[in-house]
């Protein structure tokens, strides 16, 4: 279908003014206007003030235009987006820049990196958006010194492993990725010796406010933090978690609801699991079966090459299934990196990036650290849920569609990405793609996330102690202490409620789905029913639940 073409030129206008400033916004880096990032207030403020405006102006073009079903759903969708943009101005000083999931210092250097140069144009706006780095960095450090004034801090163990991620940011001028001959090459240009000095002089001023960041924390802002981790334990927290819960469950849910969905959940996964170890022949519990896992040679990798190999693998094996489960296919290819030493210490498992710069492929970033402790049986359901069909899969096919707004192309509502990319790597199973071990792999990441909802919830709503928290998680999932210490931390400080997005999302898809398949019964098609999911892009599944419900009608 096509959007009514006013509706699409005046959002894709609106849309061009303003600034999520999310990590999904910094994995773009799409560098509007010649501006490396603008994380300030006055910035949040202005944006909330657009946004409030053009949902006026969509109230009037509902009036003035004869608008399809179509066209409210997605102005329903950008109603959605305005919201989360007025939403940050008003929790604005809730949000952190400087942890190891919300600091956009990494992205901004991998797009950096990544900026086409052909021609002294190319190089002089590259070194415009590179001068800006220095002070991204001084700002994110006075905002977290404006922050503590306000009450609201990250912890001392957080502050520990920022430390340790903000010296894995320090370039080097003479030949790093950033540098003149990083960029340049064999290019011949004009005025290269001036180019090479204001290149070199940024990198060394944006080392140097990395350095004054980490000296500041270690010897001032640590020493002077009291913070019990969690948004109830913040002034005004409590309410924000609300909002939050809103945000990314499309649904407004109490914590409460929320931590017994999770507790349900953990008991329906581990009774599949323990399914698939009796017919794997063995009279073991989970405890039991899981510490045979760790001693099993096939589920590790040795090094970061050995454990590409094993994700590129499932990738190959899921490509010639998807053309009979879905019509259109992305024009971007996708594939599997190493993440970048400095973040692999913060990192649980990694991230998906989308193409930019000179990237043409969609990346999963995977993290190569502590290989000898992490068994991989959870490869393949990884695959699924980052590339195909789960978030590459989706979010490309969505970005290259030029009928659509461009809020619809580039917006990343959590809880449709992925419940999209969970319900994925349920598909996966569905075409087959799993043995006995690999569908139990898939359920131990399930146990994760059944996980989250129940301590994201303790965590931020009812007075769970971190202690606590990682204990759970040690009963009740297979991750190792740092990846209890990581993720614990992204609940409490880094993302609340986030993490809720997941497993909520997953039940949705799966909902919706058995929905269809009872109410079409003999007409259903999957590739029409994944065409009519997808079509809107990553949208809040309450507009989603509409759209699927006027596809059946339809039908």
């Amino acid at each position: 279908m096509k959007t009514n073409s006013l509706l699409k030129k005046e959002a894709d206008l609106f849309f061009q003014s303003v600034s999520t400033n999310d990590f999904y916004s910094f994995t773009r880096c799409d560098f509007k206007n010649g501006i490396l990032i603008d994380l300030s207030y006055e910035k949040a403020l202005a944006d909330a003030g657009k946004a409030e405006d053009f949902v006026k102006r969509l109230r009037s073009m509902r009036e003035e235009a004869l608008l399809s079903e179509y066209d409210e759903l997605i102005i329903e969708v950008i109603e959605d987006f305005c919201s989360y943009i007025t939403t940050n101005e008003k929790y604005y000083w809730y949000k952190f820049n400087i942890t190891h999931n919300t600091c956009p210092i990494p992205y901004l250097i991998k797009g950096l990196s990544k900026y086409p140069v052909s021609n002294d144009s190319s190089l002089e706006s590259y070194i415009g958006l590179l001068e800006q780095l220095p002070s991204a960095m001084k700002f994110i450090r006075e905002k977290l010194h404006l922050q503590r004034k306000r009450g609201i801090a990250i912890p001392h163990e957080e502050c520990i492993i920022t430390e340790k991620m903000l010296e894995g940011f320090i370039q080097n001028p003479d030949n790093g990725d950033l540098s003149y001959g990083g960029k340049t090459g064999n290019l011949k240009l004009k005025n290269s010796e001036s180019f090479e000095h204001g290149i070199s002089n940024a990198i060394m001023r944006f080392n140097d406010e990395i350095k004054r960041t980490i000296d500041y924390i270690k010897n001032d802002y640590r020493k002077n933090v009291e913070s019990n981790p969690g948004l109830c334990n913040q002034p005004g927290g409590a309410e924000y978690y609300k909002t939050l819960i809103k945000v990314f469950t499309s649904y407004e849910l109490t914590p409460e609801e929320i931590h017994d969905i999770g507790l349900e959940n953990l008991e329906i996964t581990k009774s599949k699991m323990q399914d698939i170890i009796k017919r794997l022949g063995f009279d073991l519990n989970i405890e039991e079966f899981n510490k045979l896992l760790d001693k099993d040679p096939k589920f590790f990798d040795k090094t970061k090459e050995d454990l590409g190999n094993r994700l590129t693998k499932h990738l190959e094996l899921i490509r010639p299934r998807m053309k009979d489960y879905f019509y259109k296919q992305p024009l971007a290819d996708c594939e599997v990196r190493p993440i970048e030493a400095a973040r692999e210490s913060s990192t649980s498992w990694g991230y998906y990036a989308v193409p930019v710069g000179t990237d043409k492929n969609g990346i999963y970033y995977f993290s190569g650290g502590e290989l000898e402790t992490r068994c991989q049986i959870r490869a393949a359901a990884i695959v699924y849920h980052e590339l195909l069909p789960g978030h590459h899969f989706q979010m490309n096919l969505i970005a290259e569609d030029e009928s659509m707004p461009k809020i619809c192309n580039s917006h990343f509502n959590t809880a449709f990405a992925d419940g999209w990319a969970e319900y994925s790597a349920d598909l996966a199973n569905e075409m087959g793609l799993y043995n006995d071990y690999d569908l139990y792999g898939r359920y131990l990441w399930d146990l994760v996330l059944c996980t989250r909802l129940v301590v994201d919830t303790g965590l931020n709503a009812l007075g769970w102690t971190m202690d606590r928290a990682r204990e759970f998680m040690r009963q009740n999932t297979t991750l190792t202490e740092t990846e209890i210490f990581t993720e614990s931390l992204r609940y409490a400080v880094d993302m609340p409620g986030q993490a809720l997005a997941y497993k909520m999302g997953s039940l949705k898809m799966h909902e919706l789905r058995r929905k269809a398949e009872m109410t079409l019964k003999d007409n259903f098609n999957i590739k029409d029913y994944h065409e009519a999911i997808l079509q809107l892009g990553s949208v809040p599944l309450n507009i989603l639940e509409k759209n699927i419900n006027r596809f059946l009608t339809d039908k």
